[in-house]
């Protein structure tokens, strides 16, 4: 008995020292943390990385500070917020930055992934996508961009003008502002890889570039425009000045683990409807009964979208249904459109131009993209008893040829503060 409890002792005296070491431990001031990763073709190796590192790239990096330490090497260290190498892989890469950086870098806080459009199209995409994937210091809840033009100018550029910290403004716009505005998808890298994987639906990645601020024309330069939607652009495309240089703006899309097409603002959000992702947009529309003037709606979807498929037909019938509410928000012809008898027309014809504009996107996806990132084959696998079945049935070769119908209904739930709008009217004007 003595024996047993003198082995019990010593086996609990080496537990205790076992799990009290801290022989791997890493202090925090000891790392340099990564928020972002941008990734291009190499040109000295097979791949150019780029890492950003929380704690600069403010307003600092890009104002005095930065300049102060243009020829200070250990000031240039502080508040250069990019490292850039070209490497065999991602992981030899951190290798060699760790040589001559003075923290050891990591991953664990990365907040967004970007890939160059040039990689994205090639196809080569897959394979950094899977060791990414497998790295345990990577979180699957990163966000993923697709980038037109270089990765590493991109990362430059993704500085804070106004307040707050890099790593947070980053995780805010890629996520919050992509659900308010409805202009890009949020898309995670485990959804984006499995995406690329699955015999049911493909992947989409928001689409980020630079903004060189020269799309905006000066005053005299041409005739003045019809109202329009505000999203008939893509990142880079924005008549804009100041802010950040870099910008979100349009959905890449992807066949497999290859980029084929782009959407832009609109379509980005008339797909987020059929996916049923879409949360809160304000739109534009030409007024019906005034073209020259134009209609503010604040718009979110009423009901999940309703999508049947019916794959005892070749080719499949699918037909999808959306429904969505609104507010009004600004009316400029000043017409009665709260009214009874007017709200209709309004509701009418902005269901009309979803409509118009999702039979487009759809006839796009399935003669140009052959790319189904609607969804449908979620619904249409459930018509399949085995596994086999269904990839006997090759949904994404179906699709192409699919006969889609749509149905899109809208109704405006307040009109705001105004409640009945009436025109202004100037002497001597008529209207």
């Amino acid at each position: 008995m003595r024996r047993n409890k003198i082995i019990m002792v010593i086996m609990l005296l080496c537990l205790c020292a076992a799990v009290s070491g801290c022989y791997d431990r890493r202090e925090v001031e000891d790392m340099a943390y990564v928020i972002a990763i941008g990734v291009d073709i190499g040109v000295n190796d097979g791949v150019r990385l780029s890492f950003q590192l929380s704690g600069g790239g403010g307003a600092q990096a890009q104002g005095g500070a930065g300049q102060k330490g243009a020829g200070n090497p250990i000031q240039a260290e502080a508040t250069n917020a990019v490292y850039t190498i070209d490497a065999p892989s991602l992981y030899t890469g951190l290798n060699q930055i760790n040589t001559f950086s003075s923290k050891q870098l990591n991953l664990e806080h990365a907040k967004m992934i970007i890939f160059s459009e040039e990689i994205a199209k090639s196809g080569i995409l897959k394979k950094y996508l899977k060791s990414m994937v497998r790295y345990r210091e990577i979180r699957k809840i990163s966000n993923v961009v697709v980038v037109k033009g270089n990765a590493e100018e991109f990362l430059k550029a993704n500085v804070v003008v106004l307040t707050g910290e890099v790593s947070k403004v980053t995780h805010m716009i890629l996520n919050l502002e992509g659900q308010r505005t409805g202009f890009f998808p949020v898309t995670k890298l485990m959804d984006f890889y499995i995406a690329t994987k699955s015999n049911m639906e493909d992947a989409i990645i928001p689409l980020g570039s630079m903004n060189r601020y020269e799309n905006m024309q000066e005053p005299g330069t041409g005739e003045q425009p019809a109202a329009s939607s505000g999203g008939r652009y893509v990142a880079g495309e924005l008549p804009r000045r100041g802010g950040q240089r870099r910008e979100f703006f349009g959905t890449a899309v992807f066949r497999g683990a290859h980029m084929v097409g782009e959407l832009n603002g609109d379509e980005t959000r008339v797909l987020s409807m059929v996916r049923g992702d879409f949360k809160q947009g304000f739109f534009t529309m030409l007024d019906p009964q005034k073209e020259k003037h134009s209609i503010a709606l604040d718009v979110r979807l009423n009901d999940k979208p309703k999508i049947t498929v019916d794959v005892r037909q070749d080719p499949p019938v699918i037909h999808v249904r959306v429904t969505l509410e609104g507010d009004f928000l600004s009316i400029q012809s000043g017409i009665n459109y709260e009214s009874s008898e007017l709200k209709p027309v309004v509701e009418e014809a902005f269901a009309q131009n979803i409509k118009d504009l999702l039979d487009q996107l759809i006839k796009k996806c399935q003669h140009e993209y052959k790319a189904d990132i609607f969804r449908f084959g979620t619904e249409a696998v459930t018509h399949f008893s085995t596994i086999g079945e269904w990839e006997q049935y090759e949904w994404l070769k179906k699709f192409t040829e699919a006969q889609v119908t749509t149905e899109v209904s809208f109704i405006v739930r307040r009109t705001g503060t105004i409640l009945k709008s009436t025109p202004v009217q100037e002497a001597g004007e008529k209207e």
